[in-house]
């Protein structure tokens, strides 16, 4: 992890800028909030987002922006430096009409705003 976030950190010159700020995601297995890791962790500065592990809730990967892009990306391919390039250009490619429709989905869901 240390070596990933020294490479993180030199080649994404837009990380440097935020401070070398890491949000991580993971599934909360046994071995990701080992107390080693969790000490790695904190020793880098890197914020946890919580998922709580076997929940009944979708992981945030599995809401419908998420899945609209996957497929709109799936045969495209980035460089390192291209993937904010082309995030920018699918987000503003949608209307208003699109992001309405993610609140709405969510809240059929779970009943909650996004």
């Amino acid at each position: 992890m240390i070596n990933f976030n020294q490479a993180l950190i030199e080649g994404r010159p837009e990380c440097a800028r935020r401070h070398g700020k890491v949000i991580l995601l993971h599934d909360n297995a046994p071995f990701h909030i080992a107390k080693p890791v969790e000490d790695t962790l904190k020793m880098l500065g890197w914020d946890i987002l919580p998922h709580p592990s076997y929940s009944s809730d979708q992981a945030p990967s599995g809401y419908y922006p998420f899945i609209s892009m996957r497929c709109a990306l799936a045969k495209q391919h980035f460089s390192n430096f291209e993937v904010g390039k082309g995030l920018d250009e699918w987000f503003a490619a949608k209307d208003k009409h699109f992001f309405r429709y993610v609140v709405f989905i969510n809240y059929l869901k779970d009943g909650r705003d996004v």
